[in-house]
């Protein structure tokens, strides 16, 4: 289960909202990563939505990137018999959801205990 949505600058609603700030995105391709889009706010910074990156900031020199994430709510019970990987940009830059989502299965498979794994994603 993707339990979040990846705020990527090329999603349309999000460069419209920086856009929208007085900022910019942007936009190449990566024929390096299995992630073929890099989008970059201001040539700078990789999400779309961050807390705590008040420097990136538009033309009127506000905020062009805002702290608000999409929170989605699942029962506990749904993820009791697998993993939770909370990770940065830095993962999802070179690794789609579910690239990891089939290593983590990997991994258990093999009886990785969960701190190899995370050792490994990294």
């Amino acid at each position: 289960i993707q339990a979040s949505e990846d705020a990527k600058p090329y999603i349309p609603r999000y460069i419209k909202k920086i856009e929208k700030l007085k900022g910019f995105v942007t936009i190449t391709k990566n024929t390096s990563s299995a992630v073929p889009i890099m989008a970059r706010v201001n040539s700078s910074l990789a999400v779309a939505t961050a807390i705590g990156d008040k420097d990136v900031v538009g033309s009127t020199r506000q905020c062009c990137v805002l702290p608000n994430p999409k929170i989605t709510c699942y029962p506990v019970d749904e993820f009791r018999q697998g993993y939770l990987v909370v990770a940065c940009d830095g993962l999802w830059d070179v690794a789609a959801s579910n690239q990891v989502g089939q290593a983590i299965k990997f991994m258990d498979d093999q009886k990785e205990p969960p701190e190899g794994m995370a050792k490994r994603l990294v």
